[in-house]
C-alpha cells in the first residue's frame, strides 16, 4: 500500500502520545502534534487529519537494524504511490534530525481529484523516516505551515536505531 493509502490511518502499536508529542521509542523518534489535528488509529506510525482543511499528514519509520542501502531519491518515490498524473515540482537535499534527507514537492491526482504534496525522507544508521503532507491545492499553503512545525519538532532520541 502506498503512503497516500496510509494517510487516512493513524497511530500504530509501539508509539504513544506524551505531553502533546507522539513518541515512538522502538523507532527512536519524537514529533510534536499540531493543534486542531486528529490522530486516527491504524498504520503508519502516526497519521493526522485536519477535517476542515481536508489535509492528511503522516510520519512513519522503518527500522531494519542495518544502514539503509537505497538512495534517497528512490526511497522518496514511494511517497507518491497511489497518485496519478504525478508531476514533481522540485526535489532538494536537506537534513532532518542531523541526518541526510530529501524533500520533494509534487502535484498529482488522487481518486480523480487534484492534490499537492510534500514529503521528506531521512536515512539514519538503521532507519528510514518518512514525513508527508497531502492536501487539496486550495488548502496546501495552510497545510504546509502545520507541516513545517511538525518537521521542526521531529527529534531523534538517544540510541536511535
Amino acid at each position: 500500500m502506498g503512503v497516500l493509502g496510509l494517510l487516512v490511518a493513524g497511530c500504530a502499536a509501539g508509539g504513544r502520545i506524551v505531553d502533546g508529542d507522539y513518541v515512538h521509542p522502538g523507532k527512536g523518534y519524537r514529533v510534536g502534534l499540531p493543534e486542531g489535528w486528529t490522530a486516527e488509529p491504524g498504520t503508519p506510525d502516526l497519521a493526522l487529519r485536519h477535517p476542515a482543511l481536508g489535509v492528511s499528514v503522516m510520519v512513519h519509520g522503518t527500522c531494519e537494524g542495518r544502514p539503509p542501502s537505497r538512495p534517497l531519491p528512490l526511497l522518496a518515490r514511494h511517497l507518491r504511490f497511489g497518485l496519478r498524473d504525478v508531476e514533481v515540482e522540485r526535489q532538494e537535499e536537506t537534513r532532518l534530525g542531523g541526518y541526510p534527507a530529501l524533500e520533494t514537492h509534487w502535484r498529482g491526482r488522487l481518486d480523480g481529484r487534484p492534490v499537492q504534496g510534500r514529503g521528506v525522507v531521512v536515512k539514519t544508521r538503521g532507519c528510514v523516516y518518512d514525513l508527508a503532507v497531502v492536501a487539496r491545492p486550495d488548502a496546501f499553503e495552510q497545510a504546509q505551515a502545520a507541516f513545517d512545525r511538525l518537521l521542526r519538532s521531529f527529534h531523534l532520541m538517544g540510541g536511535t536505531p
